[in-house]
């Protein structure tokens, strides 16, 4: 009396014919390839611009700090004289506070994307 095999060696030996076999790939035009990579692109701008905007911004106002600093006892002189109060001295102030606050506008923004994400 044989012993069975516990392997089935006919289904071992047409693995190679399944494997050999292309898969059943839908073939993707030029036109649908085109318009993905189109897609792709202006989504990726879309995302990368504002960023780019802020990154802008933000060394813009690095720049802007470091004058006020500069000048901030032209600011004082300014305060000092009363005719020059108006002009000099609200002028600075309205600029410092603008460029001081400007990472917590942006970061308002941040928190919306990220509760409503």
């Amino acid at each position: 009396m044989a012993i069975k095999s516990l392997v089935d060696v006919e289904a071992f030996q047409n693995i190679n014919t399944i494997t050999d076999t292309p898969p059943d790939i839908t073939v993707i035009s030029q036109g649908s390839m085109f318009l993905w990579l189109l897609t792709s692109i202006v989504l990726l701008l879309v995302i990368i611009e504002p960023i780019c905007k802020m990154i802008v911004a933000f060394i813009i106002r690095t720049v802007v700090l470091w004058v006020l600093l500069v000048v901030s006892p032209l600011a004082w002189i300014g305060f000092a004289i009363p005719e020059a109060r108006n002009s000099t001295w609200t002028k600075y102030w309205t600029q410092l506070g603008t460029m001081a606050l400007m990472p917590a506008h942006v970061a308002i923004y941040f928190v919306i994307g990220i509760v409503l994400r």
